[in-house]
Formats: C-alpha cells, structure tokens, sequence
C-alpha cells in the first residue's frame, strides 16, 4: 500500500475512535492519549503523543493541528475550529471520519480498476527480457543468457527510464509555479479517457468536501475555498475561489458558481434546490455520490480500452519472441 494509502486510512480510524471517546466522556487529552497507543504511522504517533500532553496542558486542538500541516491539511483544520467554536467536537469528527472514508474508498477503487492495466504494462516491458534470456540460455548458455539480461535492462533503462526522468523533471519544474500546475491540470482535463476520470474525480470531492464543511458550520466563503482546495485541480481550485469573492459580496451559492464559470447544469440545480430547501448539505453529498460513479464508471472504461490496446502490444512482442527463438533453433541445427 502507498504511504499516502495508509496515512489517510489510519486517519480516518484515528478521526473514528476519536469520536467514539469523546461521545463516550472521556477528555480529548486522554483520548489522544488512547490514540498514540494505538495508531502505526509514525508520524501520526508523535504528532497523537505531543497533542495528548498539550491538550492535557490546556491548549487548543487547532493550534496544535496547524503545526502539521503535511498530515492535517486546511479543511481538517477549519473543521476542527469550528467544532471547538460550536462545542461539537465528537460530532465534527465523526464527520471527518466520514470524508476520509469515502475518500479511502474512491483510491481504493481507482487503484483496484487501474491494476490489470499496470499488469500488461509490466509485461510487456518484461516478456521481451525474459524471452530473449531464455533464448539466449538455450542456444548458447546461461553465461549469454545473463549478459542478454544485463544488456536488455540497460537498454530499456535507455529507453524508457531517461525519457521518464526528463518528463519527471519537465512536471516537477512546471508543479513548482501556480501557472505550472494550472497547465498540467488542464492538460489533464483534455487527455482522452483520462480527461474523464480527472473531472468526475475533481468534482466528486469538491461536493463532498462542500457538504462536509458546510454540515460542520464552516463559512461558505471559506468551504468553497477550501472544497477548492480540496478537488486537487487548479480549473476547479479557481472556480471555487471566484465562487468565494461573489459570496463575500452577498450573492447566493448558485448564482457565485455561475459567475465563476461553473457550467455544470446538473450541479448548478442540484446547489439552488439545497438552497431553496435548507438541505445543500445533502444535495451536495448526493452530487458527490453521482460523480463518485461517474468517475469508477469512467475508470473501468479507461481500463476496458487500455487492456486490448496492451493485449496486442504484448501478443507481438511474444510472437517476435517465438519467430527468434525457432530462427535460431533451426538455424543452429542446420550449421551443424
């Protein structure tokens, strides 16, 4: 599992016990307390070993949050400010344990929908090593077959380890800029299939991210800032801080969405009827749950085509290692 993986699920743990005892009475310093014993995370128990001593010494959760930003970021932070304003603290947590959840499950998916796809990618890179060695190792010894290795690797090293390190370097230059990361979204957005999952992906957690922190008590001007945030997308991050601004200046959310350039009818709908109704909150998270859908429907799609496209790739690369085996079998029988 990747590190970011296993951080969010043992947050999202962390966030449910956590409710869990302070619903049950016991005092945030010894839940914390409860909570270094038990999480794995390194960085998380030291962060749940200082917050239990700190917290026992009389200082605000928030504060000590906002010291870890890489583990806690802005929208857990706000929603546990507005917790310790509203006294709903066990409430405010359970909440976050919810998003995270939904959130654990969304990579979850992605990854589980994604694999065949990466498997037939690895093959193909390694069939034509591995065929190439066995070749070797039957025509002319294991000593050939290891050096064929050797030099297979060096060359697909050549061939598709430098380029991935001048496109790494290209991404990590351009990620250095907001006008960077601006393009690399938007180039995003209009890759074929991926474009796709990007979106739904993007707009399924900017609504979950807006109901959560809208159920929580956070201003709208600064949920949508943070559900901006929070979609991991520079088109939608912009969106959602002009969005912000038309609220400062008394618009409603519908009509702030619409002057920043959301052109989503279905969601613009969905925003004035949760207005009219006094339920954004709901109507944002039946949004999130319709692009949540969207984005796995998305995916599987993305992987139905890629896997014939791989199919292909790796049955000619098996063919050309056959022909070249036989070539050489018939070959070295005929010159003896």
């Amino acid at each position: 599992m990747l590190f970011g993986d296993r951080l969010l699920r043992e947050k999202t743990g962390a966030f449910r016990q956590l409710a869990t005892m302070l619903a049950a009475g016991m005092t945030l310093a010894e839940s914390l307390s409860v909570l270094y014993t038990r999480v794995q995370e390194p960085r998380l128990r030291a962060f749940f070993a200082r917050a239990a001593r700190e917290a026992g010494a009389g200082r605000r959760l928030s504060e000590i949050l906002a010291e870890y930003p890489q583990l806690f970021p802005p929208l857990n932070l706000a929603m546990v400010e507005a917790a310790e304003h509203s006294g709903r603290i066990e409430e405010i947590f359970s909440r976050l344990a919810d998003y995270h959840e939904q959130e654990y499950r969304v990579r979850l998916m992605l990854s589980r929908e994604t694999f065949y796809p990466k498997v037939l990618a690895a093959a193909i890179f390694l069939i034509p090593v591995a065929g190439n060695a066995i070749v070797r190792w039957l025509t002319e010894g294991s000593g050939a077959a290891i050096i064929s290795v050797l030099r297979a690797c060096a060359l697909l090293g050549l061939i598709g380890g430098l380029p991935a390190l001048a496109i790494y370097a290209v991404y990590r230059s351009l990620a250095r800029s907001e006008a960077g990361r601006a393009a690399l979204d938007d180039f995003k957005l209009r890759v074929p299939l991926i474009g796709k999952v990007v979106h739904r992906s993007a707009m399924a957690r900017f609504s979950r991210a807006l109901a959560t922190l809208y159920r929580a008590g956070v201003a709208m001007d600064r949920s949508l800032e943070l559900a901006g945030d929070a979609a991991a997308n520079a088109r939608f991050r912009a969106i959602a801080r002009q969005a912000a601004q038309q609220i400062r200046r008394g618009e409603g959310l519908a009509d702030a969405l619409v002057a920043a350039g959301l052109a989503d009818q279905m969601v613009l709908g969905m925003v004035r009827t949760g207005e009219q109704t006094g339920n954004l909150d709901e109507t944002m998270d039946h949004v999130a749950a319709y692009y949540e859908d969207e984005a796995a429907t998305a995916t599987r799609q993305m992987a139905v085509a890629i896997v014939p496209v791989a199919v292909i790739v790796a049955a000619i690369v098996v063919g050309v290692m056959v022909l070249r085996f036989y070539t050489g079998l018939y070959g070295g029988l005929a010159g003896e």
